[in-house]
C-alpha cells in the first residue's frame, strides 16, 4: 500500500490533469465550432483532410502551450507542501487551487469565446485592433453588441456557467477534507496528519513533472519554441486560422502593442534600415550621397498647368465611407441592389477597384489620410502616438489652405472620438464639425449609436457648399455603415435578395448578413443621391467629389487567391464636365495616391509634398500598399516579411492570384519598394517630429 504522501501527490496530479483536460476539451470544441460555423467543415473533411488534420494537430500544440502555462502556478505551488507537509499548508493550497481553477477556466473560456466572435468581423484571431474596445467609444460598442447579439441571454448563460464552475470546484478540490489532523475515518486511509515527509519517489516524480511542463509550454523540442509562423500549415488561410489560437492571438496583440509604444523605428529595424537614407535610396533609386539633407524634398511634386482649375477654383470634397468594401459591389444586380442610386455614377464617372485602403481600422486610415502618408505595419495610430502634436508638412489641408481654400473636417459622430479633433486642427483644418454642428443646423434629427445618419451628413455638406463664398476643401468621415447596422426609421430598402452563390460563402447568420447589406445599401444610396443633386445643380460645374473607404467588411472566408478582393475599397471620383479626364480603370493605387490625384485636377502649377503619385501619371510606378505587409501592382502581389517575401502573379487578370517561386523583376521591385516605403516612413515621421520642435 502506498504511503499517504504518495496518495496526496496522486490527488494533486489528478486535479492538474482535470484542469488540463477541461481546458483542452473546451479549446478543441471551439475549434470544431469555428470549422463548421465559419467554414464548410464537411467539404474540408471530404476534399482536404490532410491539411485539415495538420491544422487540428497544430491547434492542439498551441492549446497545449496555453494549458501548460496555466498549470505552472499550481504545479509550483505544490513545492510549498513539499517543504511544509502539514494540514494547514494543504488547506491553504487547496483553497488557492480552487480559486485559481475558477479564475483560469473562466478567463480561458472568455478569451476563446470572444476570439470566436471576433472572427466574424475581422477574419482573424484577436489582434491589436482589439484594444480599440477600450480606446474607442466603449459604451457605444457595448450598445452595438447588445443590439446585434442576445446580450441578456449570453449574460445569463455566463452567470450560470460561473456558478456551475464554482460548484464543481467545491466537488473537485476536496483535499482539505482528508488532509487534516485527527483520527482518520474508517475506510479513508488517505487522511494525512503531516507527520510523514514525502518519499523520494514522490519528489522524483514531481521534479520530473516540472521540466515536462516547461517543454509543453515551449511547444517544441526543436531549437525554437512554437511560433505564429508554425500555424501556416496550408495555402488555405482559414485552415491556418484553425491551426492558431485566440489566446496566442491576444498574447501577440499585447506584444505588438508594447513594441509600438517602445520603438519608434520598428519598421525600419524590421526591414533592415538603420538610417533613413538607406530606405530613401531603395524607394527612389537615388544614391545615398545624392540625397537631400531634408527628406521632405524627396516628396516634392508639381501639378501640370490646368486652365480649368485655375479659372474655376473648384470645391474639393473627399468622403471616407465607413466600411466601404468593394468586393460586395461585384454582386450588384436588380435583385441584390447594393448600389442603388450610386450605380449610374459608377458607369459614367471614374471608379477604380484595384485600390486598397491604408489600414483595417477607421482611425488608422483616417489619421493616415489626414497627412496623406502610409500607415505602417508596426506603429500606433497617429492620433494616439508620439506624433499626435506634429504639424506634418505634407498634410493635404496645409496644401489646400496655402492654395486659398477653407479647410474643413466633417465627422458624422462626436469630434472628440480618438482625439481626432485635436489632430485635425494641428493638420491645418480651419473647422472641425461633428454631430453637434449638424444638429445645430437642422434641430432634432434621428441618430444612430455612432452619430448622425449619412443622409443628414451629406445634406449638411451640400447646404454649406451652396453658401460658400470661397473654395472649400472638405474631408468627410461617415459613421452609419457600422455595427449595430441601423438605418433611419423611414428608410425603405431596394431589393436585397442575397444570391445563393454568395449566401453559401457567408460566415454570418442570415439575419446579421441581411442587416449588414441593408445599411451598406443605405450608405451607397445616400452617396449616390448626393452626387445626383450636386451634378444637377450649379455646384455640379465647380465641385469635385471623391469617395473611398476606410476599410471593407468581411462576411466570408477570402482565399489566398482573393487577397485583393479581401481588402479592396473603391476609389470614386466625380468631376465636372469641363474638368473631366479619364483615369485608366486598371490602375493600381491606395490612399496615399488620392491627394496627388486631386491636386492635379483642382490645382494648377501647384508645388506640393506627397508620398503617393497622381493616378493620371502614365509614367509612374502605380502600386497599392496595405499596412498588412501587402503590396499590389499590375505584376501581381507580394507579402513582405522580415527577411523573405511571398510572391503572387495574376492567374486571372486582377481577379485571381497564385503563388510563384519565380517572381518577375517587377514583383521583386514591388517588394523592394514596399519595404523601403514602410521603413522610410518611420524615420520620416521622427524627422517631422524633430522639425516641429525647431519650427521648420
Amino acid at each position: 500500500m502506498s504511503t499517504a504522501p504518495t496518495r496526496v501527490f496522486r490527488s494533486w496530479i489528478t486535479r492538474w490533469a482535470l484542469i488540463a483536460l477541461s481546458l483542452g476539451a473546451f479549446l478543441m470544441l471551439c475549434r470544431v465550432t469555428a470549422l463548421f460555423y465559419y467554414g464548410d467543415g464537411f467539404a474540408y473533411l471530404r476534399d482536404n483532410p490532410g491539411d485539415l488534420g495538420r491544422a487540428f494537430l497544430m491547434g492542439l500544440r498551441f492549446d497545449s502551450v496555453a494549458i501548460c502555462y496555466a498549470l505552472v502556478l499550481p504545479v509550483l505551488s505544490y513545492l510549498l507542501w513539499l517543504c511544509f507537509p502539514g494540514a494547514w499548508t494543504a488547506r491553504a493550497l487547496t483553497g488557492f487551487e480552487r480559486a485559481y481553477y475558477v479564475l483560469i477556466v473562466s478567463v480561458v473560456c472568455a478569451i476563446t469565446l470572444v476570439d470566436l466572435g471576433y472572427y466574424s468581423y475581422f477574419q482573424d484571431h484577436l489582434n491589436v485592433l482589439v484594444f480599440g474596445f477600450f480606446e474607442d467609444d466603449t459604451m457605444a460598442l457595448i450598445r452595438t453588441f447588445r443590439k446585434n447579439y442576445p446580450f441578456f441571454t449570453l449574460l445569463g448563460a455566463s452567470l450560470i456557467f460561473l456558478l456551475a464552475l464554482i460548484w464543481s470546484s467545491a466537488r473537485i478540490f476536496r483535499a482539505s477534507n482528508y488532509l487534516t489532523a485527527g483520527p482518520p475515518p474508517q475506510n479513508h486511509p488517505a487522511r494525512y496528519d503531516g507527520s510523514r515527509h514525502p518519499s523520494f519517489k514522490v519528489i522524483f516524480a514531481y521534479l520530473l513533472l516540472i521540466p515536462s511542463i516547461g517543454v509543453g509550454a515551449r511547444g517544441s523540442l526543436g531549437l525554437f519554441p512554437l511560433h505564429e509562423i508554425d500555424a501556416a500549415v496550408s495555402p488555405d488561410p482559414f485552415l491556418n486560422y484553425l491551426a492558431y489560437s485566440g489566446i496566442h492571438g491576444l498574447h501577440r496583440a499585447v506584444k505588438v502593442r508594447q513594441e509600438h509604444n517602445q520603438v519608434w523605428n520598428s519598421n525600419g529595424i524590421f526591414y533592415g534600415y538603420g538610417r533613413w537614407q538607406e530606405a530613401a535610396s531603395d524607394l527612389y533609386d537615388i544614391p545615398v550621397e545624392k540625397l537631400p539633407n531634408d527628406p521632405i524634398e524627396l516628396l516634392a511634386q508639381t501639378t501640370p498647368h490646368n486652365a480649368w482649375a485655375e479659372k474655376t477654383r473648384p470645391h474639393v470634397v473627399l468622403i471616407m465611407m465607413e466600411s466601404w468594401g468593394g468586393y460586395w459591389m461585384s454582386w450588384q444586380s436588380p435583385e441584390f441592389d447594393v448600389l442603388g442610386e450610386l450605380a449610374p455614377h459608377f458607369k459614367t464617372d471614374n471608379v477604380l477597384f484595384n485600390f486598397v485602403p491604408s489600414m483595417t481600422a477607421t482611425i488608422g486610415s483616417l489619421s493616415a489620410m489626414m497627412v496623406s502618408a502610409p500607415h505602417r505595419p508596426d506603429g500606433n495610430f497617429l492620433t494616439e502616438s508620439r506624433y499626435m502634436q506634429v504639424p506634418f508638412r505634407f498634410a493635404p489641408a496645409k496644401h489646400f489652405k496655402r492654395a486659398g481654400y477653407k479647410t474643413r473636417f466633417i465627422y458624422g459622430g462626436g469630434i472628440g472620438w480618438r482625439t481626432v479633433d485635436r489632430f485635425a486642427k494641428i493638420q491645418s483644418f480651419d473647422t472641425i464639425e461633428g454631430d453637434f454642428a449638424i444638429e445645430s443646423r437642422y434641430g432634432r434629427i434621428e441618430k444612430h449609436d455612432w452619430g448622425v445618419y449619412d443622409g443628414d451628413v451629406f445634406r449638411y455638406i451640400e447646404d454649406t457648399l451652396k453658401e460658400a463664398t470661397e473654395p472649400q476643401f472638405i474631408f468627410v468621415m461617415t459613421t452609419t455603415n457600422h455595427p449595430p447596422y441601423q438605418v433611419p426609421a423611414d428608410y425603405r430598402p431596394l431589393p436585397l435578395t442575397i444570391p445563393p452563390a454568395l449566401a453559401s460563402q457567408l460566415v454570418s447568420d442570415a439575419q446579421l448578413s441581411a442587416e449588414r447589406f441593408r445599411v451598406y445599401q443605405y450608405s451607397n444610396r445616400m452617396l449616390g443621391q448626393l452626387i445626383e443633386r450636386v451634378r444637377n445643380s450649379p455646384l455640379g460645374e465647380k465641385t469635385l467629389i471623391a469617395a473611398t473607404g476606410d476599410h471593407g467588411f468581411l462576411l466570408k472566408n477570402f482565399s489566398e487567391e482573393e487577397l485583393l478582393q479581401k481588402w479592396q475599397t473603391p476609389f470614386y471620383l466625380y468631376l465636372p464636365r469641363a474638368g473631366y479626364r479619364k483615369i485608366p480603370t486598371e490602375v493600381f493605387g491606395s490612399h496615399i495616391d488620392i491627394f496627388p490625384t486631386l491636386y492635379e485636377f483642382a490645382l494648377s502649377d501647384f508645388k506640393h509634398h506627397s508620398w503617393g503619385t497622381s493616378l493620371l501619371d502614365s509614367k509612374a510606378e502605380h502600386r497599392a500598399f496595405h499596412f498588412s505587409r501587402l503590396g499590389f501592382s499590375a505584376a501581381g502581389a507580394v507579402i513582405s516579411d522580415r527577411e523573405s517575401a511571398t510572391y503572387f502573379d495574376w492567374a486571372e487578370k486582377f481577379t485571381r492570384l497564385r503563388r510563384t517561386d519565380a517572381p518577375s523583376p517587377e514583383l521583386q521591385l514591388l517588394n523592394k519598394r514596399y519595404r523601403a516605403m514602410m521603413g522610410l516612413t518611420d524615420y520620416f515621421f521622427e524627422y517631422e517630429l524633430e522639425a516641429s520642435k525647431t519650427g521648420h
